[in-house]
């Protein structure tokens, strides 16, 4: 694993523990060093009597937790209509460390008569600075 910096060092994890056929480290804030917010990376190679292989593809991990709550959508009527509704939302300010900078969001919503909630916006992994949507061609209640 690195340090958790760019470009910096890899260094061997050794503290393993045997469980059934395979070999499991477990990676803790206090042990290992770990610092909440930054990205580590990781790699491993295997070991025979032949020697040993080359490394594997990195794996980038960022030593995060989840983001806050988000506020509740609101509604701007303005740019509602009967067959529209404008929502739009605050951006959640807990996740703007390099770890855990928030890398989207998702908008659900119901039928309109309490059945199941859909995605119907996802900027995951698109835009994160996005806080608005209209949902277009609803129908007009009864």
């Amino acid at each position: 694993m690195d340090k958790g910096e760019l470009n910096s060092e890899f260094i061997s994890v050794a503290s393993y523990e045997k469980e059934s056929l395979s070999m499991a480290h477990t990676l803790t804030y206090a042990s290992d060093n770990i610092i909440s917010g930054k990205v580590y990376s990781f790699r491993f190679k295997a070991f025979n009597s032949k020697g040993f292989s080359d490394y594997s593809e990195i794996l980038s991990v960022a030593a995060t937790s989840v983001p806050a709550k988000a506020q509740t959508p609101q509604v701007d009527y303005s740019f509602s209509s009967e067959t529209s509704i404008y929502v739009l939302w605050e951006l959640n300010k807990d996740g703007l460390r390099e770890g855990g900078r928030i890398s989207g969001y998702k908008l659900y919503m119901d039928d309109g008569k309490g059945g199941d909630f859909a995605v119907v916006f996802d900027s995951v992994g698109s835009n994160a600075q996005i806080n608005s949507f209209r949902a277009t061609q609803l129908k007009t209640a009864l």
